[in-house]
């Protein structure tokens, strides 16, 4: 039963049915069948007691709302009396001396290093890199060959 505030428009899908034991296997290509439950990877921390939280950051350099929460915890406690931030700041007048605005900084640009197809530049980018990874050892073959 759908719930009166969820309206159905014409030439939309209906919202999925919960699966059952007795449907067929999950299928990946049409995202229909049964899944089973399992024990997770954090099964044996939570059995144990421990909080765990997921930290995630997307390819195109975007950061999870619970590691900018964590962020935001950290730069907060790192601003109280008694406490030492031992964080290397840049030296230019552009560079961030806010430890928060750092660190997202430097988190998203290196997400962005590791997957340079991620954004517009990027594929450009990745493009010299490979010419450049495919260019002779050698410093004197190398003069000859243009880019």
């Amino acid at each position: 039963m759908r719930p009166s505030h969820i309206k159905q428009t014409v030439g939309s899908t209906p919202p999925p049915r919960p699966s059952d034991p007795g449907d067929r296997a999950f299928d990946r290509t049409t995202g229909e069948g049964f899944v089973a439950a399992c024990q997770g990877q954090y099964a044996d921390a939570l059995a144990k007691g421990h909080d765990v939280s997921l930290h995630h950051a997307e390819s195109t350099g975007a950061l999870g709302p619970v590691l900018m929460a964590t962020l935001r915890i950290l730069a907060r406690q790192s601003r109280l009396q008694g406490a030492t931030d031992l964080t290397h700041y840049g030296e230019g007048r552009a560079s961030s001396k806010a430890s928060l605005t750092h660190h997202v900084a430097n988190i998203s640009t290196a997400i962005l290093d590791r997957h340079p197809s991620s954004h517009p530049g990027g594929r450009r980018r990745l493009g010299a890199q490979r010419r450049l990874s495919s260019l002779p050892s050698d410093p004197l073959s190398a003069r000859a060959v243009t880019l």
